[in-house]
């Protein structure tokens, strides 16, 4: 976990790849980083989305051969290297390269990640990472539109199989959130009320009700649909009131948002 910590900041957030790759040959030094082992693999992938990001190709293959688990499909650990090196990029201002290698990532997987196969889940982590990115980027471009509607419904493919239903709820909620942000008020009012019929499939705690009502006032008065918002928001206010201490406050900070843009 520390590792994949460590790659995560490097590349993310910070853009220091050879920092990381430092930190990484340190890590490798350590007794516990036995060659061979899963601990040692994970440092060597971390090595190869890095030396990616750098854009050392070369290197970074040697790397993912080097960290490939033998138990999974090979296409399993070229799809994880790439699905982190994309967010990585689209985070530090690449969007060419990130959309690239994004698209190669959703190609390997054609060969169908099965239920416990690690891909299956980077690909729906890092497609609903990549989607909030998007969501919240000001003057999209026509390219980010598309890719920010792919990664929606690639996250809910892929959370079909790697997630449970609360994960499956909110990947219905990210692609009306998705739809929102894209102006397509029918689209995302179908999929917030998806998000709502899997809580009620499921009997939910009130609280997981809370950000599918979000995405239905949000839906509705992207459809011209002032009533239908503002129901939704009560319904969304109820759940709010059920909500336990951790969640409390960000429902509260949520709550508050949509009024101000239903205002």
């Amino acid at each position: 976990p520390l590792a994949t910590l460590i790659a995560h900041v490097a590349a993310n957030h910070l853009g220091r790849y050879e920092d990381g790759l430092a930190f990484m040959d340190k890590l490798s030094a350590l007794d516990v980083f036995a060659a061979g082992d899963s601990n040692s693999m994970t440092v060597t992938r971390c090595k190869a989305i890095l030396h990616m990001c750098l854009g050392d190709d070369e290197k970074a293959m040697a790397f993912e051969d080097a960290g490939h688990p033998a138990e999974l499909p090979r296409a399993s650990t070229s799809v994880r290297v790439r699905m982190a090196v994309a967010c990585a990029l689209g985070e530090q201002g690449q969007p060419e390269r990130s959309r690239a290698l994004y698209k190669e990532a959703i190609a390997l997987a054609s060969y169908g990640p099965k239920e416990g196969d690690p891909a299956a889940s980077a690909l729906a982590m890092n497609s609903n990472n990549m989607a909030c990115d998007l969501e919240e980027r000001e003057n999209r471009s026509a390219e980010d539109d598309a890719l920010l509607e792919l990664a929606s419904k690639t996250a809910r493919i892929y959370w079909e199989i790697a997630g449970s239903w609360v994960q499956i709820k909110l990947a219905e909620y990210r692609l009306a959130m998705t739809f929102i942000a894209l102006g397509n008020g029918e689209l995302a009012t179908e999929h917030a009320n998806l998000a709502l019929a899997i809580c009620e499939d499921n009997f939910a705690s009130d609280e997981e009700f809370f950000f599918p009502y979000e995405a239905l006032a949000r839906a509705r008065f992207c459809e011209g649909d002032r009533d239908g918002a503002n129901e939704a928001r009560d319904k969304m206010a109820s759940a709010l009131e059920e909500a336990s201490d951790g969640n409390r406050d960000w429902f509260t900070e949520s709550l508050a948002d949509l009024d101000k843009h239903l205002a």
